[in-house]
């Protein structure tokens, strides 16, 4: 019951991470272009269009239930050296991209979207959007990468293979 309780939790924490980092994928290759093709009118159209829901209210559901399954499937796979090393790595990463998310991304998309923000120098609205771009979603995007397809699709894949589901054995 342990090892199959350790797999589900595996699997969840590997398609949790996957949708976080999809979302952040999307955000970073349509969403943001999109907001700072023309500043400044680009951004009034963006503050119009997310009056009702922004991406935010995804990611700050969607990851801290991440962390909740990767800290789940770490303890019960603690017996298992391997994949508990993978689930500890995957998670400091994606932690390290949560860190980014409030130190880097949320402060330059409210500097990007506040009302104020055609009163801005263009200098500082290319600013921000250069470091949103850089270390707020291309940083961060490869962080999120490799916590979920090398770290917890490692862990997911491993635990599997043990149990035999993969391998074409029995179930254990």
């Amino acid at each position: 019951m342990r090892e199959r309780l350790t797999e589900m939790l595996c699997w969840a924490t590997f398609t949790a991470g996957t949708l976080v980092m999809g979302g952040a994928a999307l955000e970073t290759t349509v969403y943001i272009p999109n907001w700072v093709h023309d500043m400044p009118a680009s951004l009034a159209v963006t503050r119009a269009f997310l009056a009702v829901r922004t991406p935010g209210d995804f990611f700050q559901a969607l990851a801290p239930l991440t962390i909740l399954a990767a800290a789940a499937a770490t303890a019960a796979a603690w017996h298992h050296r391997r994949v508990r090393n993978a689930l500890m790595a995957g998670t400091l990463l994606l932690l390290g991209a949560e860190v980014m998310t409030f130190v880097l991304v949320y402060p330059q998309i409210r500097l990007l979207l506040a009302e104020n923000a055609a009163g801005r120098s263009i200098q500082e609205l290319v600013a921000a959007r250069e470091t949103l771009e850089l270390w707020g979603f291309q940083v961060r995007l490869l962080m999120m990468s490799v916590a979920v397809f090398l770290l917890y699709g490692f862990a997911a894949r491993t635990i599997t293979l043990d149990r035999g589901r993969l391998a074409g054995g029995p179930p254990s």
